[in-house]
């Protein structure tokens, strides 16, 4: 059995900008290496994704043809953001 690795999209693999920079066309910029990283993170470990983001707008069609253990999105994050 694999240890698993649980992965943060945005920051580690993708880069969607800061929210006050963002256009709603712009899309999320994959990290360069980053597919070569996700090769090897597969070789070796069971993977999972992270992100603190709506589930729509997570990058996971860097992970088509391959199986994650899971993908938690912002609905299984605790806010202590005051709002």
């Amino acid at each position: 059995m694999k240890p698993l690795l649980i992965l943060d999209l945005n920051g580690v693999i993708c880069d969607r900008g800061t929210y006050a920079s963002r256009r709603h066309d712009r899309n999320s910029v994959t990290r360069p290496y980053a597919l070569d990283f996700l090769s090897w993170c597969f070789a070796n470990f069971e993977v999972a994704v992270w992100s603190c983001g709506k589930r729509e707008n997570m990058e996971l069609e860097l992970f088509q043809g391959r199986t994650i253990v899971f993908a938690w999105d912002q609905t299984r994050s605790t806010s202590l953001w005051p709002r």
